[in-house]
C-alpha cells in the first residue's frame, strides 16, 4: 500500500498482515484484553495549523470509515501506551505523545514513539516496522473508536449550530 492510499478498517485479505492473532482461538475476554476496534480514521491537514485551531471545524483532510477491525490494545513502539484510555487527538495539544497514530504500514503506534523516528521530506518511518513514508508530518491519520468518533462529531455539530 502506498503512502496516501485509503487505509482499510475492516477485516480483509489486505489487512490481515496488521490483524492481532495468536495460535490458537482467543475466548471473548482474552480477545478483548488483547485488542481494541477502530473503525474511523482521519486525515488531518496540520499544514498552518496554528491558524486554523480555533475555527469551528477540526481541520480534516479525509475521513475513512469502515466496519472496524481490531488493533493492539498497545503501542507497537514502545508497548506502553493503552489505547484502552483513547486520548482524542482533537482535545489534546498537537505534541502529547499519547496520541494513536495509523501509519500507511497499517501499525498502531503512539505519538511520542513517531516522533523520535527522523523527519524525512514531511515523512517519518514507523517505529515498529521501519517502513519509511509511513507517518506524514502534515496529514497525519489520528483513529477513533465509534464512541469517540461520535463524540467528536457531536461536538462539532454543536459548535456548527451555536
Amino acid at each position: 500500500m502506498s503512502a496516501g492510499s485509503p487505509i482499510s478498517l475492516g477485516w480483509y485479505a489486505d489487512t490481515v498482515h496488521a490483524i492481532p492473532r495468536t495460535n490458537r482461538p482467543l475466548t471473548k475476554e482474552e480477545f478483548w484484553q488483547a485488542n481494541v476496534i477502530f473503525n474511523t480514521y482521519l486525515e488531518m491537514n496540520l499544514v498552518g495549523v496554528g491558524e486554523v485551531m480555533d475555527l469551528i471545524r477540526p481541520p480534516i483532510r479525509h475521513l475513512q470509515m469502515g466496519p472496524g477491525r481490531p488493533f493492539f490494545v498497545l503501542c507497537l513502539g514502545c508497548h506502553r501506551i493503552d489505547w484502552r484510555n483513547f486520548i482524542d487527538p482533537t482535545t489534546v495539544s498537537r505534541v502529547d505523545p499519547r496520541v494513536a497514530m495509523l501509519g500507511h504500514c497499517e501499525c498502531m503506534c503512539c505519538r511520542g514513539c513517531v516522533m523520535l523516528e527522523d523527519d524525512v521530506d514531511g515523512w517519518r518511518r514507523c517505529p515498529k516496522c521501519l517502513r519509511p513514508k509511513s507517518h506524514s508530518t502534515d496529514y497525519p491519520l489520528w483513529p477513533f473508536p465509534d464512541e469517540h468518533f461520535s463524540a467528536l462529531t457531536e461536538r462539532t455539530r454543536k459548535k456548527v449550530e451555536g
